[in-house]
């Protein structure tokens, strides 16, 4: 065990996500409390559950490469005791198994000069973006990205990837496995092909990360470009994004449903189509798509917002805020807001208002009204939604006179992404009925009664769109309570446990005589890194996303 790392306790890594209503087995090692009434279905084990890792403890910010790959230590040279994140990479990569990599205090930025291959299943624990910064400082090439992740289980969390400017595909990183990103901000990134951000051709989890600043130079797909099956992008913000021909912010072609929940997707440009983001299947829930632009000028162009064709596929929106996108090209007929060509569009509970000249296009497929929607002009869906104030239970302008939400500019308005909040007059507060969330995309209370404005009578009270207005926050935040004990059962008491935010604020809680600890208040949907110290012990640490109260997140010593 010295011979793997070179600190007091020996800190063994594992990770495990818990996300209401989502599941993905490889994740689901450290599980939320089942609702009263709800079964909980036991995942299928993962490979982490079945045999220790090794961890590495990255003590330097060179890029020097291992000395002896597959010995078991991480070091430049023989007997240097020098351990660089490519050096750490590599030895876990020549290893069996799976292995995870650590940072010692105080550093704060590792260039690399080339793409690290990640070639094992693999844990990377970083303190959080702002704290720690991988940059790739490589002239342009085909490896110049930042990673390059082969088909396995790889886990990044708490880092920075900034600086990639690959010839081909994925300018920060390049997926062709099970990655899952957490508190993870991947900024300034270029590609000359798809994916200026991430290219993915595999399963691709986002949570509480940003996708930022990213550049599809001659191609498509300027932040994220996805054609793999399972996407999840939860609690982000995709902003700033640009590509030269569609999916300035993402381009998501799943073969599987991809989820968006609790983000914002902002500000990103298209040379031609999809400003937004181009999507052929799946959900968006609870999210804001704001200021995106799709600049093409073929009449097979637009979508300012968000471009979807389905096929014989469904995509459903539910209690989101889509607004204030632009596709300035008239021969396309500006289809500024919503681009809708194919498959079934369901809206419901959803803010489509505010968009420049026209707020849904649809040039074919099915658009499936599901009620208590606000829609700023009706131009080209007059039969699915007539106008009306209210129109049955959705609020409907028209091309001549269109309904103005009353919408405050993009900003924090609390909780972890930019918002639209509402203005008092807005006629979409109190007129919606939102029965799937009990938190606005913030992290606020919903639905949330403002007494001095009428419900709709088939409501419940909950606003129209991302926002709740007049809500106050989950302020309670959710325990996460566990114990850790010897394999025998036997408690270890004054066990030292540090829970560390995003931002790097730590948190520290002492087990009890039988062993138990809890941390209170933790922000809803907050991903945490868990880490234990007993004198004569070396733990596992833990990474918990807290979606509801988190029980039985226990550690036990490491033989």
């Amino acid at each position: 065990m010295r011979d793997l790392c070179r600190t007091v306790f020996c800190l063994l890594a594992v990770i495990a996500f818990i996300s209401t209503g989502t599941s993905f087995a490889q994740d689901d090692l450290v599980r939320e409390r089942p609702e009263k009434d709800r079964k909980f279905e036991e995942p299928a084990k993962a490979p982490a559950e079945l045999a220790p890792l090794r961890t590495f403890v990255v003590n330097s910010n060179g890029d020097g490469v291992d000395a002896t790959p597959g010995d078991g230590v991480c070091e430049t040279a023989s007997g240097n005791g020098i351990c660089t994140l490519r050096a750490a990479v590599g030895e876990a990569n020549a290893l069996a198994g799976d292995d995870a990599v650590t940072f010692e205090p105080g550093i704060s930025e590792i260039q690399v000069n080339g793409q690290i291959q990640i070639s094992s299943n693999l844990i990377i624990i970083g303190p959080g973006a702002n704290l720690l910064t991988i940059a790739s400082v490589a002239a342009q090439s085909t490896t110049s990205r930042v990673f390059n992740v082969g088909n396995f289980a790889v886990s990044i969390h708490g880092l920075k990837i900034t600086g990639g400017f690959v010839t081909g595909t994925g300018g920060g990183i390049l997926n062709a496995g099970s990655l899952s990103l957490t508190n993870v901000a991947v900024d300034q990134n270029r590609a000359t092909s798809f994916g200026g951000g991430i290219r993915s051709t595999n399963t691709l989890l986002i949570r509480n990360s940003t996708i930022t600043a990213n550049t599809s130079t001659t191609s498509t797909s300027g932040g994220i470009s996805f054609a793999g099956t399972n996407l999840l992008i939860s609690r982000s913000a995709i902003r700033g994004n640009s590509s030269s021909g569609n999916g300035g912010g993402a381009n998501i072609s799943a073969s599987v449903s991809a989820t968006i929940e609790n983000s914002t997707i902002s500000g990103n440009t298209a040379g031609a189509a999809s400003g937004g983001l181009f999507l052929n299947r799946g959900t968006i829930n609870n999210s804001t798509i704001s200021g995106n632009t799709a600049n093409g000028s073929l009449a097979t162009e637009g979508g300012g917002g968000i471009r979807i064709q389905a096929g014989a596929n469904s995509v459903s929106i539910t209690s989101s805020t889509i607004t204030n996108n632009s596709a300035p090209n008239t021969a396309s007929g500006s289809r500024s807001g919503i681009w809708h060509e194919t498959g079934t569009l369901t809206l419901q509970n959803s803010i489509v208002a505010g968009n420049t000249t026209q707020d849904i296009q649809l040039s074919g497929g099915t658009l499936t009204d599901g009620g208590h929607n606000l829609i700023g002009r009706n131009t080209s869906v007059e039969t699915q939604y007539p106008a009306g104030l209210p129109s049955g239970t959705n609020w409907v302008g028209t091309g001549a006179v269109p309904l103005d939400p009353l919408l405050a500019p993009l900003a924090l308005y609390g909780g972890p992404t930019e918002t639209h909040a509402l203005f008092p007059a807005s006629v979409a507060i109190d007129n919606g009925n939102d029965t799937t969330n009990t938190l606005d995309q913030r992290g606020y209370i919903r639905p949330w009664d403002v007494v001095a404005v009428p419900n709709s009578p088939s409501g419940n009270a909950a606003d129209i769109g991302s926002f709740e207005a007049d809500s106050f926050p989950f302020t309670a935040g959710f325990p996460i309570s566990g114990r850790v004990f010897e394999i025998d059962g036997t408690p270890i008491r004054n066990t030292y446990l540090v829970m560390t935010d995003g931002m790097g604020n730590k948190y520290v809680a002492l087990t009890n005589s039988f062993g138990n600890y809890a941390f209170e208040g933790v922000e809803a949907g907050s991903s945490v890194p868990i880490t234990a110290a007993a004198k004569g012990f070396a733990f596992t640490p833990k990474i918990v996303i807290a979606n509801g109260p988190v029980e039985n997140v226990d550690f036990l010593p490491e033989p």
